[in-house]
């Protein structure tokens, strides 16, 4: 083993030991885990799932409440099988071995070297929407993995996979911003299958609690669809609710009548733009450049919700890697991922809900980076990723056009 190897592998280890004590120490138990947990018994003893957000008052992205679609209720009844002190470590392990089975994914697709693997393991390990998404006992790793799932096959020409992205959509909505991807590439029986998908599962959903997916439909979905200005949104509304609306969170620089038209702007050039940079780049390079518009686009994005990102960071550490590591690409690529990386609070400005943050969140300009510095990073991936991995050797061509892999289900080319 070289000296590199040997210090990487070690600064991987202590990573991952400090990451471990984090996410150990908060779970169990946990509130999040417990409203997932809580909606599962619900659904099994013939209890509506949403009572509890329909009658909650303030903010609705923040209300202490099942806000899942009733599949995604479904999905945790056989965790009501376990001890109630088994079933925060058996969550923790099951989406942390969707984690590791999307890492293993990716990286059979691009046939890494170690060095590279180790790299993206350690960037993995510190990175920030990883440590929320598992000390919270949140749902998206799993959801990670069906978006992976879905987008590697397709990109492989298998239409069929796009069954995956239907059900990762039926789980939560998000995902269902892939619809516009499979469009635009042209992909329509893949698209048709998503659709498909979703449709299937929700109508599974459905037959089984009829009132609970109407109330999801007509009470539920509308009022997050709202969106909010709380600090941890780290979407375009989120953003531009801060700045520009008034809110319960924050002194906007100006309060601007017009400000949703502009959210709706931004995210239609967010997409423009990835339909314009997509031109030249291999088919799993397009589907993966369009990751960072599902938290951007989406009009609620937790910190936790940028997990969905990790696919985009590898590929490009494998492609500058693959080129030789050019300079300039490389350092744009670290300040990219560093501002996605699990970093020390800085006492930088008041906390978060003291009244001095209200006028801080926006014309401090310190806690002003500090708080929207996962949007930030979002927004840094999609305007750069394009020209990251625009340069891709015929070596690196090969192993992003290789054959399909055995996870990616059968099905006919699009």
């Amino acid at each position: 083993m070289t000296a590199s190897k040997a210090a990487l592998v070690a600064l991987v280890a202590l990573v991952g030991t400090v990451y471990a004590v984090v996410v150990l120490n908060a779970v169990p138990p946990h509130p999040d885990l417990d409203v997932y947990l809580r909606a599962g018994k619900d659904l099994a003893e013939g209890r509506p799932l949403y009572d509890a957000f329909v009658n909650g008052s303030g903010d609705p992205a923040l209300r202490y409440a099942f806000i899942y679609p009733p599949l995604f209720a479904i999905v945790m009844l056989p965790f009501l099988l376990l001890p109630a002190a088994l079933a925060p470590i058996a969550w923790l392990v099951v989406t942390h071995g969707a984690l590791a089975l999307t890492f293993v994914i990716v990286f059979r697709r691009l046939r890494a070297n170690q060095l590279v693997v180790l790299l993206s393991l350690l960037i993995t390990l510190a990175f920030y929407p990883l440590w929320v998404d598992a000390s919270q006992a949140q749902a998206n790793l799993p959801i990670l993995l069906l978006v992976t799932l879905g987008m590697v096959g397709i990109s492989e020409g298998k239409s069929r996979a796009g069954i995956w992205l239907g059900v990762a959509a039926a789980l939560k909505l998000t995902p269902g911003l892939l619809l516009i991807w499979l469009l635009v590439e042209r992909r329509f029986r893949a698209a048709a299958l998503m659709v498909a998908g979703f449709l299937g599962v929700t109508a599974l959903a459905a037959l089984l609690r009829p009132a609970d997916s109407l109330t999801y439909a007509r009470s539920v979905a509308p009022q997050l669809a709202g969106g909010t200005a709380y600090w941890s949104n780290q979407s375009i509304e989120g953003v531009i609710s801060r700045l520009f609306t008034m809110n319960p969170y924050t002194t906007p620089l100006v309060d601007l009548s017009w400000a949703h038209v502009l959210v709706v702007v931004l995210a239609v050039t967010a997409i423009a733009f990835w339909v314009w940079a997509r031109r030249g780049q291999t088919a799993l390079t397009r589907a993966f450049v369009f990751l960072p518009l599902l938290p951007l686009a989406s009009t609620v994005s937790w910190e936790h919700h940028l997990v969905i990102l990790l696919p985009l960071v590898w590929l490009i550490v494998a492609v500058l890697a693959e080129r030789g590591w050019p300079l300039g690409e490389t350092a744009v690529a670290t300040l990219a991922m560093a501002t996605l990386l699990a970093i020390p609070h800085l006492p930088i400005g008041p906390p978060y809900a003291t009244e001095f943050a209200r006028a801080a969140h926006t014309h401090n300009p310190l806690l002003l980076a500090a708080a929207n510095r996962l949007f930030a990073g979002a927004a840094l991936l999609l305007v750069v990723s394009p020209w990251l991995l625009s340069r891709v050797g015929s070596a690196g061509r090969r192993w992003m056009e290789r054959t399909p892999h055995p996870l990616t289900p059968p099905g006919a080319a699009a």
